[in-house]
């Protein structure tokens, strides 16, 4: 088994939007609830952990024990906002969406592959630092 990076977007819903609105929070709070977040968790791959999608099960999980012991600590705010004190799939569910993104190739990668016949045919941009990549591209040939 091996590891890969797993790219995780968590966006609120309509419903915890409209919810912000009918409560008075602190808006660095309104902030953090109603703006996406971006996670990394490595996925292990070659066995069911990696295949079936679990891991995002975990990362709701996690997102909404983060929010609970780090954010809504005070006067009960957790439980004010998302009507329940408990951590589960369908309290994630209720108030957010997540997509789940696995990285195919990396820049560096796909940039070792590239031969030489296909980077002479780099054409210069007059943007300094992409000319000098070009350059760094074409060095050699």
């Amino acid at each position: 088994m091996f590891k890969i990076p797993g790219y995780y977007l968590i966006s609120p819903n309509d419903h915890l939007r409209t919810k912000l609105l009918q409560i008075e929070i602190d808006n660095d709070i309104l902030d953090l609830l109603s703006t996406n977040q971006f996670w990394e968790y490595y996925v292990g791959v070659g066995n069911s952990f990696g295949d079936n999608c679990e891991d995002i099960l975990e990362v709701k999980l996690l997102f909404l024990a983060s929010l609970m012991s780090t954010y809504l600590t005070e006067n009960n705010l957790y439980k004010t906002i998302f009507e329940t004190d408990d951590i589960s799939l369908e309290t994630f569910d209720n108030w957010w969406n997540i997509q789940r993104y696995l990285i195919d190739e990396t820049f560096e990668g796909i940039k070792s592959t590239i031969p030489p016949s296909v980077r002479k045919h780099f054409v210069k941009t007059g943007i300094f630092r992409i000319d000098r990549w070009i350059e760094e591209m074409q060095e050699g040939l």
